[in-house]
């Protein structure tokens, strides 16, 4: 083995082999680097994590929460008597239930599901609200098509690392 490597390097193209092999090496280690691959090894270990990759994905799915969130206060009707900080308020204890579902990571755009977190966003509102606009059937609505909207875009930000 070692006079067949020996030939290889002291052949005519030697050095291009040489050159090659450390390209390729060096490839590797980049890909590794930027995560397209994982290399581990009992000394080494090269590439993401599965912890790196489970705060990216929370930290992505956070950041579209509270994107999404900002989008939906201005769907909120404004009554007279509006209170705006009430809105912020209400939308705030909302972020924090749709936190607590990516924290603990089961989430999943099943009809069954989606109409549970549905009830539970809806229960929310109604116990911190006081205008009947708020409490309407068209409200109603618009508070599904957010938690279902939520729901499918924090799936699509799991399945992108997947």
């Amino acid at each position: 083995m070692w006079e067949a490597i020996g030939n290889i390097f002291t052949s005519a193209n030697g050095v291009t082999v040489g050159v090659l092999i450390l390209i390729i090496i060096a490839l590797v280690f980049i890909c590794a680097r930027l995560g397209i691959v994982k290399i581990k090894t009992d000394k080494l270990s090269v590439g993401m994590n599965a912890g790196e990759v489970e705060r990216t994905i929370i930290r992505n799915q956070i950041g579209w929460v509270k994107k999404a969130c900002r989008a939906f206060e201005g769907q909120v009707p404004q009554p007279e008597g509006y209170n705006q900080y009430r809105t912020k308020f209400i939308l705030e204890i909302l972020l924090d239930e749709i936190i607590e579902w990516i924290i603990f990571n089961h989430i999943e755009d099943k009809k069954t599901y989606i109409e549970i977190k549905q009830d539970i966003i809806w229960n929310i509102v109604l116990a911190n609200v006081d205008k009947k606009e708020m409490r309407s059937e068209k409200f109603h609505k618009a508070i599904n098509e957010y938690v279902e909207k939520v729901i499918k875009g924090l799936v699509a930000v799991r399945e992108e690392y997947d």
